[in-house]
């Protein structure tokens, strides 16, 4: 869903496809919080959200977590990011941590 001109934020109701492996709603107009409910998506591998307007941090991702590019966090390092066990491609730029 990447490159869609998507405008608005991002509906918590995604977090409800739990078989979801792949999300990538890069390069859009997305603006306002990361749904915190996206730390439950269990089978979530690849997670894609930058060149958005988003805020906010995921208070929690899932360990399985693979694929991490251009989140644009904000604030403070998120705690999540340490648990990443099997993560194995990290692109943390474009952020604004503090």
């Amino acid at each position: 869903m990447s490159w869609n001109n998507l405008i608005g934020s991002i509906p918590p109701s995604l977090s409800r496809l739990q078989k979801l492996t792949n999300l990538d709603l890069q390069v859009n107009n997305l603006t306002g919080q990361i749904p915190d409910s996206f730390g439950a998506m269990d089978a979530l591998l690849e997670l894609q959200l930058g060149k958005n307007r988003l805020s906010g941090v995921i208070r929690s991702l899932r360990t399985k977590l693979q694929i991490a590019l251009n989140l644009n966090f904000e604030g403070p390092t998120p705690d999540s990011l340490k648990r990443l066990d099997a993560l194995e491609v990290s692109d943390l730029s474009n952020n604004r941590f503090t």
